[in-house]
């Protein structure tokens, strides 16, 4: 009889420590749980990129295409005196590039191909300026100015391409700048579009 009741008092001992853990796995299994239901939606950070860069697209294709109000003037004059018109003209299909890598690259990397395609845009209207010969006649700070202008009118890279360039030709030359600037440009377009070059090989050793 001795044996049977520490027979029981043992197994009532197992069970009571068998329904305290199930009971603490519940409650942290409740713990656990209430901070993800508090969490609720939320829109995912590449959405809302995504729908700025098509806002974007769609705004420099109005601004470019048909600039009738004050507002649109002020933004083609301002962004073709800033990169010029070319670089403004390639900054379209540009900003739909971005719009397409941020909506439909799912849990790829997007930031360095973003970086690549603004590369891309600053290289081509850096060559623009390079072709054009656009002869600079002022000195000191007012060069920018005239870069500016120069965008504005269709004839220069503007401030920001126009001066890259005329940093690079004053240091390199026009001859490699010319170089430069073309693998810098197939490079970045390459990046953009997740092409490396030994991929480019395999492709080629595999035709």
């Amino acid at each position: 009889m001795a044996s049977q009741n520490k027979k029981s008092k043992a197994e009532k001992a197992v069970s009571a420590s068998q329904k305290g853990r199930g009971n603490s796995k519940k409650t942290t299994s409740k713990s656990t749980k209430q901070p993800e239901a508090q969490k609720g939606f939320q829109i995912p950070p590449r959405v809302i990129s995504g729908t700025i860069f098509l806002a974007l697209f769609i705004l420099l294709l109005v601004v470019y295409l048909k600039p009738d109000g004050q507002i649109p003037k002020m933004l083609n004059s301002f962004l073709c005196g800033l990169i010029g018109r070319v670089g403004f003209i390639i900054a379209i299909p540009g900003s739909l590039c971005l719009f397409m890598i941020h909506a439909f690259s799912n849990k790829r990397p997007v930031i360095l191909r973003s970086i690549f395609v603004g590369i891309f845009v600053l290289t081509c209207g850096c060559l623009f300026h390079l072709s054009s010969n656009y002869p600079l006649t002022e000195s000191g700070f007012a060069v920018a100015r005239q870069l500016y202008d120069g965008g504005i009118a269709g004839k220069a890279g503007g401030l920001l391409c126009g001066g890259a360039c005329e940093l690079l030709s004053a240091l390199l030359g026009n001859i490699l700048s010319y170089i430069c600037l073309i693998v810098l440009a197939i490079f970045a377009l390459l990046g953009a579009m997740q092409i490396t070059i030994p991929s480019i090989i395999r492709a080629i050793q595999s035709r």
